[in-house]
């Protein structure tokens, strides 16, 4: 059984393996990069580490995320970056034997369905965000 962070973007829920989850923090003002692409929401000093956040409601939705209360920022260790969320849910475990294989958009490692909902497992990296 492996753990993965459950997390919402808009509507949908989200997860990602918790190995790769640094740190979880409360959304912050990001320092905007002139000329990026609107999926690069900014850059983060996060105790003297540069971090890219990416906002992945602009590759899911086409738009940007709208800034509640309960947004937030999950770094990531691999690769390198931070992803600017709605929500984040728990850490649940789940089952490989629970976890259907599909990749129909090209970013998703597999799809769990828990009593929490349909929580499509992504790979960050193939969000579409490269290298800036």
């Amino acid at each position: 059984m492996n753990s993965y962070l459950s997390f919402q973007v808009q509507d949908t829920l989200l997860g990602l393996d918790i190995q790769n989850v640094l740190e979880i923090l409360p959304r912050q003002t990001l320092q905007k990069v002139p000329r990026s692409p609107e999926f690069l929401a900014g850059i983060l000093n996060v105790r003297g580490e540069a971090f890219q956040i990416f906002d992945p409601a602009v590759t899911l939705y086409g738009k940007a995320s709208d800034s509640g209360k309960s947004s937030c920022i999950i770094l990531l260790s691999s690769p390198r970056m931070g992803l600017l969320v709605d929500r984040v849910h728990d850490v649940l475990g789940i089952a490989a034997e629970n976890i259907q294989r599909t990749d129909p958009a090209g970013y998703v490692d597999g799809v769990a369905l828990e009593q929490s909902g349909t929580i499509f497992l992504i790979k960050p990296e193939k969000l579409g965000f490269g290298v800036i």
